[in-house]
């Protein structure tokens, strides 16, 4: 029975429910042998971008140790946001060069998610994929046409027919 007053769980139950979710498949059956509400494991699991929006708070968390603190954050978030520039062509190059080293990490690690790169260096999601849709077909043309061009340099005899069957059989 309820008192009208939410429970309160110590650190120590919350870490422990933490390391046997890490370990198990179900978490809904974790959830109703500990008695507790599945949505209560995934609040107690440390977050990248939770820390920056609920500040000291977070940094007292369960899992605080593990990650940097919203300080930190902090920083690198200034730091980048120092250098834009003053002018607007000075801001959407600063921008453009963000979004590229975004993009860079995410084709190198995979793991980290656009939102909290984005969330870090303080720019819109949206953004970001407007940034990649204006850019994603210039890089497929340029990849097309590198891809002409070296069967052109192949054979130079080919005419665009012959390089057309070709390029077609790659694909």
């Amino acid at each position: 029975m309820s008192n009208g007053r939410p429970r309160s769980f110590t650190r120590d139950f919350k870490l422990s429910a933490l390391k046997r979710m890490a370990e198990t498949d179900s978490v809904r059956g974790l959830a109703a042998e500990l008695g507790i509400e599945r949505t209560l494991l995934y609040r107690w699991r440390p977050s990248p971008w939770r820390s920056r929006t609920r500040g000291a708070a977070a940094d007292r968390s369960v899992g605080a140790e593990d990650r940097r603190t919203a300080s930190g954050a902090g920083f690198f978030s200034r730091s980048l946001a120092a250098c834009q520039g003053a002018s607007a062509a000075d801001q959407r190059a600063w921008r453009d060069g963000v979004y590229a080293m975004i993009q860079a990490s995410i084709q190198q690690q995979g793991v980290v998610g656009i939102e909290p790169l984005c969330a870090l260096a303080g720019l819109a999601r949206s953004g970001y994929y407007r940034h990649w849709a204006a850019s994603a077909p210039r890089q497929e043309e340029t990849a097309l046409r590198d891809a002409i061009q070296l069967l052109s340099l192949a054979d130079r005899k080919l005419g665009y027919r012959p390089i057309t069957v070709l390029l077609k059989r790659e694909v």
